[in-house]
């Protein structure tokens, strides 16, 4: 569910996201202390900024996937080497 106040998430950079992810932890124990009834709005916002922010790291991890397979000059997987 998406926080209607959150806003376009994808257009900002890495490090803005990340300092807005800090920014509204911080926000959110304050709230714990003061005025717990904004809790569960603020917990939205930060589920969405969480998932944007896991859905960065994930397209990462498949480019630098993909890099190291074209580096290798084959198209087998990682679990392919490894044999448990």
């Amino acid at each position: 569910m998406n926080h209607p106040l959150t806003g376009n998430l994808r257009a900002l950079e890495d490090n803005v996201l990340d300092t807005r992810i800090k920014d509204l932890a911080k926000k959110i124990n304050f709230a714990y202390r003061s005025s717990p009834s904004v809790i569960p709005q603020m917990q939205m916002m930060m589920s969405d900024l969480q998932a944007e922010r896991s859905r960065r790291d994930k397209e990462k991890m498949e480019k630098v996937m993909q890099q190291a397979k074209e580096a290798n000059g084959d198209s087998s997987s990682w679990d392919d080497i490894i044999d448990i």
